[in-house]
């Protein structure tokens, strides 16, 4: 795990909120942090209930070394859960951790994100020692059969730019100093927990304790229901009886 050092593109001039070691204050942060790049790369369901964010830097060794325990997450939970990924280039001690992170994003404007993603991460020893990295990008972008000229624009442009930018303030924003940083529900977690097994016990209690919720909020209505089937009934008979009373 790298920690952040130096500046960034982004605006790290902006105010940070620090989320220490207090849950709810982390969350707080967590659901006031800037958006990030809109709309943001994911796999999953966009409805789920668990959503894991992470916030990855191409050229971090153990982002890369994590890369295999988040695929065989998104393989094994795949609807049930949201998996979003979000560019966080530690730029002060990777310098082409950033032009990575805009080359998978130009990718993605031609729909190949996850496989550039892949490519970057697998390839990581050849790309970051090699002094034409930008080449080798573009030698991946043929690899995957996407158009290389829009390609090439497209690493030089602001669109994708801006969305690595983005999604560098939201980092800033939730006080990220080291990478990989994972959320899951906008809870942080630890580096000791990103693995397989780790990360399922994690899910899997999230996705109990929120069907759990949910159950007791149905029968909660259940019984607000049976409550008013029970008022109804009491109403009815009270007025049969004073319609009773009445006749005689």
């Amino acid at each position: 795990m790298i920690s952040q050092s130096g500046n960034s593109s982004a605006d790290t001039n902006q105010s940070k909120t620090t989320t220490g070691n207090n849950p709810n204050q982390q969350t707080n942060a967590y659901a006031n942090a800037p958006a990030g790049a809109t709309p943001e790369n994911f796999k999953g369901s966009q409805s789920a209930s668990v959503v894991l964010e992470e916030f990855a830097d191409f050229q971090c060794g153990a982002c890369a070394a994590k890369h295999s325990v988040f695929n065989q997450i998104m393989s094994d939970y795949g609807s049930k859960i949201k998996f979003t990924f979000r560019n966080y280039p530690l730029i002060g001690t990777h310098p082409k951790a950033y032009d990575a992170a805009v080359a998978v994003e130009a990718a993605g404007l031609q729909n190949k994100f996850w496989e550039m993603q892949n490519l970057l991460f697998a390839n990581q020893q050849t790309w970051s020692s090699d002094t034409n990295h930008r080449d080798v990008f573009k030698g991946y972008a043929k690899t995957i059969g996407i158009d290389e000229e829009k390609f090439t624009n497209d690493s030089l442009g602001i669109v994708a730019k801006n969305r690595v930018d983005a999604d560098m303030r939201r980092g800033n924003a939730l006080s990220l100093r080291s990478t990989p940083s994972l959320f899951i529900n906008g809870k942080s977690v630890s580096f000791e927990q990103m693995t397989v097994e780790g990360l399922k016990q994690i899910i899997d209690s999230e996705l109990k304790r929120i069907e759990s919720a949910s159950k007791d909020q149905g029968d909660k209505s259940d019984e607000k229901s049976s409550d008013k089937k029970e008022d109804k009934a009491a109403d009815k008979t009270s007025e049969t009886k004073k319609e009773n009373t009445e006749k005689k």
